[in-house]
């Protein structure tokens, strides 16, 4: 059992996180091995999520003051919560949580809370359905530069008729 002292630090480490995540999610993981949940954690450190268990009561504690206060009635049986900070990218690791809880039916969604919202399992299935940051950014490059490539295209395409005209012109005067 943990002292005082070894709660009061986790319930100052999670309230620091809740601070300031852009996204928490509640999800229920019982059922999970210890290497299902080291595979998760993995996945989601790799896209700037973490996945952690607290005790419900302490996260109920730590939560008080957060965006995450909304999600105090979901503190019930064994939950873990997946944080994603501000700074990371928060569809990206909510998409590997979302996909990684439909191949293992064991871990299921309850609740969550995006940029101070609250959201259900539903919500936060179809905000996971959105393309990450990086695909974003790949499809407004491929937008921008498409009438940049077609202008250059079209400038090309009469100076090779000015050029064929002229050799033409050229070859008849010759």
């Amino acid at each position: 059992m943990a002292t005082k002292a070894q709660k009061a630090l986790q319930i100052s480490k999670l309230n620091d996180r809740a601070q300031v995540a852009q996204l928490m999610v509640i999800a229920k993981y019982e059922g999970l091995s210890v290497s299902a949940l080291t595979e998760l954690r993995r996945s989601l450190r790799a896209k700037g999520g973490e996945f952690s268990i607290y005790k419900n009561t302490l996260a109920k504690i730590a939560s008080k003051g957060t965006r995450a206060e909304v999600l105090d009635k979901d503190f019930r049986q064994a939950v873990g919560i997946l944080i994603v900070r501000e700074e990371k990218n928060a569809v990206g690791a909510l998409k590997a949580f979302v996909d990684y809880a439909k191949t293992n039916p064991t871990l299921s969604i309850k609740a969550g809370v995006f940029e101070g919202q609250r959201l259900e399992a539903p919500a936060l299935t179809e905000l996971s359905r959105i393309p990450d940051r990086a695909t974003l950014y790949a499809q407004l490059l491929g937008l921008l530069s498409s009438p940049l490539a077609k202008t250059t295209q079209g400038l090309n395409q009469v100076v090779q008729k000015l050029v064929y005209g002229l050799s033409e012109y050229s070859k008849s005067k010759g």
